[in-house]
């Protein structure tokens, strides 16, 4: 971590985090293979837990050209989901299904007293025929 903070640009995002990179979609530090970018799964797919890569190349999202090297700080087998690993993971995906339900229960309980137009372009739409089967006008 010192390393970072001598050597690293202060807009890349791992500097604030002792060098660690932190998963956009969990929000912690653990990555799922679909989840990494290419060239980061290309260079720890061969590696051992606890070594360093060679720098390597690779560009932000503006397009600046950084070097980087990583370290392989662990690695987890494929297994069943459990709360022990997979913490996280089932937290998202209970919160997401929470959110879900809501938002219908919330459409069921307006669709009765909501009108709205829908464009000709959208008649086929599914989602939609819940207000098409009641002609509900201001």
């Amino acid at each position: 971590s010192q390393a970072v903070k001598l050597y690293s640009d202060e807009d890349v995002q791992s500097y604030s985090n002792d060098g660690r990179l932190v998963n956009p979609a969990t929000g912690n530090t653990f990555f799922e293979i679909g989840d990494l970018d290419p060239d980061i799964y290309f260079t720890i797919d061969s590696m051992e837990v606890g070594s360093f890569s060679k720098p390597f190349e690779f560009r932000d999202q503006v397009g600046d050209i950084y070097y980087r090297i990583v370290q392989l700080q662990s690695r987890t087998s494929p297994h069943k989901a459990n709360l022990k690993q997979d913490y996280s993971k089932i937290q998202k995906a209970a919160i997401e299904a929470k959110k879900s339900d809501f938002i219908s229960q919330w459409i069921r309980d307006k669709v009765d007293a909501t009108y709205i137009n829908i464009d000709p372009l959208f008649n086929d739409c599914p989602v939609l025929e819940k207000w098409k089967e009641k002609d509900i006008r201001p």
